[in-house]
């Protein structure tokens, strides 16, 4: 929350700055992605040169999208750092039987897309169900004991 602010002091301030000068616009930040229109009148349509390198850019690209994020590639270029601790959040999920995103934030302290991710592979690989309601899962295997390490055995 914040102050508040009349109409008026708002209309006040908005006429200062405009008589500050003409806006100077980034075309890279006002761009427009989703449209293609063409030039409007004054020969300006908020993408420049812009426009043309990505429409060349997308009539090159396959019609199946490539997934954003190749966690086995991750993997590799971490040392195997997020197959450990895809091993750990299982191991967490199987012991306390709690899964959720933030359940695996809190214990493995790591930020929620991390979590999110292992959540994600998890629930492909059929560990885990869809999130309910209220972000909890279903957990549909039991717990294996050689997915125990003893990591966390003294909590």
């Amino acid at each position: 929350h914040g102050p508040f602010c009349s109409d008026s002091e708002v209309e006040t301030v908005v006429a200062h700055l405009k008589r500050q000068g003409r806006p100077s616009y980034l075309d890279a930040v006002t761009a427009d992605d989703a449209s293609d229109e063409p030039a409007k009148e004054g020969g300006r349509s908020g993408r420049g040169k812009a426009a043309a390198a990505d429409k060349a850019e997308r009539s090159d690209e396959p019609e199946e999208e490539a997934p954003v994020f190749d966690i086995g590639a991750f993997a590799a270029a971490t040392g195997g750092e997020s197959d450990d601790l895809y091993k750990q959040a299982i191991e967490v999920v199987l012991r306390d039987q709690k899964a959720s995103t933030s359940y695996i934030q809190r214990r493995l302290q790591i930020g929620y897309n991390r979590a999110a991710s292992i959540m994600e592979r998890m629930e492909i690989e059929g560990i885990v169900g869809p999130a309910n309601h209220a972000g909890k899962r279903e957990i549909l295997v039991a717990g294996a004991p050689h997915m125990s390490s003893g990591m966390y055995d003294d909590e």
